[in-house]
């Protein structure tokens, strides 16, 4: 009785476990093994660019899109980047610049003005657009203490070896002198004084051979006279311009000219005439008030 009853037990033991081992089979479609983690690939990178040579080239920079690049901001930038205008303008901070078309028949040639920070004119500049060549370049750098040193020795020894020079001073020991350099002219001045007498002699150098000569020798009294009597010409031709009438006269004439003579101290007379006929003419005072 005890045997049948241990088998039995044994059957029922084989029948649970197999129902057990049934309710937890997985389904056929869903895999044993853990699922692998799906992980979204690395966005390429972009290739560095190289040279023939392998060697890295960093990117250009891309232009601001504010960056003005009209005609005028081009010329004053390629003329500024000029080796020469750079250490000229180095010297002037703050320095400003105006641009405008030189030639209405090629619109690629550009010229600029340039000014220091007070608004006075120190250079100017004149550039090819489509090539980006500086045609013109006025900069007239100073003389370093050396180069002004140097160039005040060359430039005296010159003059006070100069035939004409000592023929017109005799004894240079007996005038006073001087020298300095015009760096807007380019020239050197070397200036003498004895009482009411003076001469002045101007020298310039040679840019490809470095070398100085006397361009003229002259009455500095003279020509500040003949400075003074052409401007007094121009005021009277400008006052005359300004007459009643005149505008009437010149109406319609394009190649006009304006003729003045003086008629003693400040007063003048002027004519404007053209293809040998006079126009119009009236007299005028230099010196007298404005209204």
């Amino acid at each position: 009785m005890r045997k049948k009853f241990a088998v039995l037990l044994v059957f029922l033991m084989l029948v649970g476990a197999a129902a057990c081992g049934a309710a937890t089979q997985l389904p056929a479609t869903v895999a044993a093994s853990p699922a692998t983690p799906t992980v979204s690939p690395r966005p390429a990178l972009a290739t560095p660019a190289t040279d023939e040579t392998g060697e890295y080239l960093s990117p250009a920079p891309q232009q601001e899109e504010d960056e003005d690049n009209s005609p005028e901001a081009r010329t004053i930038k390629l003329i500024a980047a000029h080796p020469d205008a750079a250490a000229y303008l180095a010297d002037y901070p703050g320095w400003t610049a105006e641009a405008w078309q030189e030639d209405d028949e090629d619109d690629a040639v550009w010229g600029a003005d340039f000014f220091d920070a007070e608004g006075e004119w120190i250079g100017y500049g004149q550039v090819n657009l489509q090539s980006a060549e500086v045609l013109d370049l006025y900069a007239p750098r100073g003389l370093t203490p050396e180069e002004f040193q140097t160039g005040q020795a060359a430039v005296e020894k010159l003059v006070l070896n100069d035939a004409e020079v000592l023929a017109l001073l005799g004894d240079p020991a007996d005038w006073e002198r001087g020298s300095d350099y015009d760096r807007f002219e380019e020239r050197w001045n070397v200036w003498f004084d004895k009482g009411l007498e003076s001469w002045l002699a101007v020298v310039w150098q040679d840019k490809d051979t470095g070398k100085y000569h006397i361009e003229e020798i002259l009455d500095p009294m003279a020509f500040d006279a003949a400075q003074a009597q052409e401007a007094a010409r121009n005021q009277a031709i400008d006052l005359a311009y300004a007459v009643a009438g005149v505008d009437e006269a010149l109406d319609g004439v394009d190649n006009w000219r304006a003729y003045a003579e003086n008629q003693g101290g400040s007063a003048w007379s002027v004519s404007f005439a053209a293809d040998g006929k006079e126009l119009f003419y009236t007299l005028v005072d230099t010196e007298a008030p404005l209204d």
